[in-house]
């Protein structure tokens, strides 16, 4: 592929990006839909319309993407942690206030006025910092039965050839 990856509302899945089916746009068009600002590490990612409405996803690398139509970026100040802002915007407690606020029957989508002004709970920083290792923790997990899955479907892949070729 070539190109930049461009956030739709379909590429969150499970409160995580999926980038793996991504649409990619040109560098010209990557530069317009970032003049405002390129989502980076720590930046949470939000579907505003669609039937997708109130899916987040966090930005957990580096990759250089940038937001489809139906997105907005949340970048949280230096008082509240990524993973806090996360875990509110893929709350049922948000996701109520987003379907109060819908406009629109067709597409329904949520104001970025709406949006803004959605109550959230805001704790200490101490229990925030440890929400968010908990949520580190949770990823690292994620992460690993990720991998430990690839390798045994690679493991399977191979008996499987074996079995054909029947070098059992």
């Amino acid at each position: 592929r070539s190109g930049h990856p461009c956030v739709r509302s379909s590429d969150i899945q499970d409160d995580y990006l999926d980038l793996s089916e991504t649409k990619q746009v040109s560098e010209a068009e990557y530069q317009k839909r970032i003049a405002r600002g390129r989502p980076v590490p720590g930046d949470v990612i939000y579907c505003r319309e669609g039937a997708r409405y109130g899916n987040a996803a966090r930005v957990l690398d580096d990759t250089l993407l940038c937001l489809g139509q139906r997105t907005m970026l949340f970048r949280p100040n230096t008082r509240t942690v990524t993973e806090l802002i996360w875990g509110f915007l893929s709350s049922a407690s948000a996701y109520r206030q987003a379907s109060r606020a819908l406009d629109g029957s067709a597409s329904p989508h949520v104001n970025i006025g709406e949006i803004v002004a959605f109550r959230v709970p805001l704790p200490p920083v101490v229990v925030q910092e440890e929400y968010a290792r908990v949520i580190r923790g949770h990823d690292l997990v994620r992460v690993r039965l990720r991998e430990s899955v690839r390798k045994a479907e690679h493991l399977f892949d191979s008996l499987l050839q074996m079995a054909f070729e029947a070098r059992l």
